[in-house]
């Protein structure tokens, strides 16, 4: 790269880790607490959700992983700079 593209790189990536931390914040809610991971938050909520009636599960579940689904989306979609920045370089 030359000192250009460098610049841009880092340019590029600091943009990103700002999107990523506006993006957390954005979502996190003061009200409640966190775990320690996201497997031990899944764990917490499956066991939540263990406690409901049979009938009311599947909802449940849809809406969590709905949630998940689209964090993951939107985390994809904000690091794409860096991705795409990076198979430039191959």
């Amino acid at each position: 790269m030359t000192t250009n593209e460098e610049k841009a790189y880092d340019l590029g990536y600091v943009e990103m880790a700002r999107q990523v931390h506006q993006f957390a914040k954005d979502i996190e809610h003061g009200m409640f607490a966190t775990a320690e991971n996201l497997q031990e938050a899944i764990k917490y909520a499956y066991m939540g959700i263990e406690t409901l009636k049979p009938e009311e599960k599947a909802g449940a579940y849809t809406a969590l992983h709905v949630v998940l689904n689209t964090v993951a989306q939107e985390l994809r979609r904000l690091t794409k700079l860096d991705l795409e920045v990076r198979d430039g370089d191959a």
